[in-house]
């Protein structure tokens, strides 16, 4: 570049930074100003342009060619064009709400938020009103999205399966992207179903029916609670009487016992106690004999009567304590003693004998 070129670049950026940089605010369905006239001289054969930050800037030529336009120094042919400030900011539209019947005639309306932007700002002047074009389009697909699927699909069944709202977004996008000039001036940043609503005859018919079946399913549940309950309580009885009757069974075993025992110590008892009887009985009669056979005046012992009495005492000797011998000096028998383990059938037999052999000397 040759120095006057230079010199006039830099004059013109040093011109163009002290002036003010324009700003714009766009109304929801327009994204460009009205076209202002731009002058290129032939001495300078370019412009300087103070762009702010959100704004696109483009200019129509003589011939009608657009050129986008950059912050700063821009080459231009000499002549005049009409300047253009397009939008250059996210935009964000909540969208009027859509209905439409469904596949199976159910009626359905959603609601859209809407963010797009302008991704090429040459094509804004090729699309008479580019905002409205690009929303009925949205518009139009969103009513085709409702009439291929089924209402369950859209807005929910019983069980509240539901289309995921990115299915939406995709068909929205995939149908923009088939339109090749206004794909090629908007882009979808994001599309977000705000809500859905279903068919209001439908909707009422929907609740009930969950209704109903909620207090299907709750007295079920009712029922099944009481069944158990009831089962439990039956158990419980059963258990309960179970534990009676092996408790009853317990305490007449343990009273047939308690009286067996009673009954065996009975019987032990009087066994004992015909024992003792018959021993006394039997310690009774030989003292008696042998209180006869010693008192007898008229008829002194002899040889035999001394060995029956020595024979019955020593008896007595070898089986009881000393103090139940008898003194044979004593003209009565002493009380006698209580018998313990001596043999009493031989001391019966040595009685009947003593007794016999007094019978025969008395004769």
């Amino acid at each position: 570049m040759s120095s006057s070129n230079n010199f006039r670049k830099n004059w013109l950026e040093a011109r163009g930074r002290q002036r003010p940089t324009p700003r714009f605010s766009f109304p929801s369905d327009q994204i460009i100003t009205t076209g202002m006239e731009l002058y290129v001289s032939s001495l300078w054969n370019a412009i300087y342009l103070n762009l702010d930050t959100t704004l696109y800037a483009v200019a129509v030529g003589p011939d009608g060619k657009v050129t986008h336009l950059q912050g700063g120094y821009n080459s231009l042919a000499a002549g005049l064009y009409t300047l253009y400030y397009i939008d250059k900011q996210n935009r964000v539209f909540e969208m009027p709400r859509i209905s439409e019947t469904t596949r199976d005639g159910a009626q359905v309306s959603l609601d859209l938020i809407i963010t797009y932007r302008v991704s090429d700002p040459t094509r804004a002047l090729k699309v008479q009103q580019p905002v409205g074009t690009f929303l009925t389009f949205i518009s139009a697909d969103l009513k085709e999205f409702i009439r291929s699927h089924n209402y369950d699909d859209i807005i929910g069944d019983n069980n509240e399966h539901t289309i995921e709202d990115e299915l939406v977004s995709r068909h929205i996008t995939d149908q923009h992207t088939s339109r090749h000039q206004i794909s090629k001036l908007f882009s979808i940043e994001n599309i977000v179903v705000k809500e859905k609503i279903g068919d209001p005859k439908l909707t009422e018919i929907r609740e009930n029916f969950q209704i109903q079946q909620r207090q299907i399913v709750a007295n079920s549940e009712v029922t099944r609670q009481n069944q158990e309950l009831e089962k439990k309580i039956a158990s419980q009885d059963a258990e309960i009487k179970q534990i009676k009757v092996k408790s009853e069974a317990a305490q007449q075993e343990i009273t047939q016992k308690m009286k067996m025992q009673s009954l065996e110590f009975e019987r032990a008892k009087a066994e004992l106690q015909a024992e003792l009887q018959y021993r006394q009985d039997t310690m009774t009669q030989a003292m008696n004999a042998i209180g006869l056979a010693i008192s007898a005046s008229n008829m002194p012992l002899d040889a035999h009567g001394m060995k029956l009495v020595k024979e019955i005492i020593d008896e007595f000797r070898g089986k009881t304590s000393p103090e139940a011998i008898p003194d044979a000096a004593q003209k009565s028998p002493p009380p006698p003693a209580q018998p313990e383990t001596f043999n009493a059938e031989k001391v019966t037999t040595l009685t009947d004998t003593l007794l016999n052999w007094l019978t025969y000397k008395r004769q």
